[in-house]
């Protein structure tokens, strides 16, 4: 007579399996396409994008993603992680996932684009005339910067 025993699982004594827990990822750390951005003129826009991994480095791809600014007067920023300049000045764009988050660190520094002067000419017919010359500086989209 022959006689065998098969096990599955359990421990090496024979006892009951031990269930496997499924795994849950869970976002740990993120990082953003763009640690610091510029923006040089008021309406521009930039995209950021946030990247998510999870407790064993992999990257969660459909992980939600909640964005915030430090200050809305300087830089906007939407629910898909656009950009938008306001005015001069910083501010700290946020991702979150979880209990994982990013920074970007914004700043919004228009420069001139044009410069007009009036009048556009003068003759000077004699030595030690004099002429004023206004000056308008505009920025990018026609805006006169404040003296």
């Amino acid at each position: 007579m022959l006689l065998g025993l098969v096990s599955c699982g359990g421990d090496p004594g024979g006892g009951p399996a031990t269930p496997t827990q499924p795994f849950v990822p869970v976002a740990t750390s993120m990082t953003l396409s763009s640690p610091s951005v510029t923006l040089a003129s008021l309406g521009e826009t930039t995209s950021l994008t946030a990247t998510v991994k999870n407790q064993n480095g992999a990257t969660m791809s459909n992980a939600s993603v909640t964005w915030s600014t430090s200050d809305a007067s300087v830089a906007t920023v939407s629910s898909a992680g656009l950009v938008t300049s306001i005015e001069n000045g910083s501010t700290t764009i946020t991702a979150k996932s979880g209990s994982a988050s990013a920074t970007s660190a914004v700043t919004v520094a228009q420069v001139a684009s044009t410069l007009e002067m009036t009048p556009t000419s003068h003759r000077f017919t004699v030595l030690g005339d004099t002429v004023s010359i206004a000056i308008a500086i505009r920025r990018a989209l026609l805006f006169e910067v404040p003296p």
